[in-house]
């Protein structure tokens, strides 16, 4: 493994739901606040695709009927958020898709 690719941070989150699209959008919705607000990263749909982006940062969150998916690459000046970034992503997944 090469220095660049030890110093690349991946967050990899896969959660299952039987949420409405309604309820999806809006868990996308407050994800892209904060992803662009807090972050500074550039976020655009494609299809049922969040492309996020930014220098340092490059991501997906894949919205399926039931399942969503996140695959978010850090390199390494935005790798240190990792840790801030990761339980925010999960929050925000939890209160979403575990609300009854």
């Amino acid at each position: 493994m090469s220095q660049q690719e030890q110093r690349v941070a991946t967050i990899k989150i896969s959660k299952q739901h039987n949420k409405p699209t309604e309820e999806i959008e809006e868990l996308v919705d407050d994800l892209r606040n904060v992803l662009e607000g807090k972050y500074g990263c550039s976020c655009s749909r494609n299809g049922d695709e969040l492309v996020i982006e930014r220098r340092g940062v490059n991501g997906l969150v894949k919205l399926g009927d039931e399942k969503v998916d996140v695959d978010i690459k850090l390199g390494p000046m935005m790798g240190m958020f990792a840790n801030q970034l990761k339980p925010f992503i999960e929050d925000q997944l939890d209160a979403h898709l575990n609300e009854d």
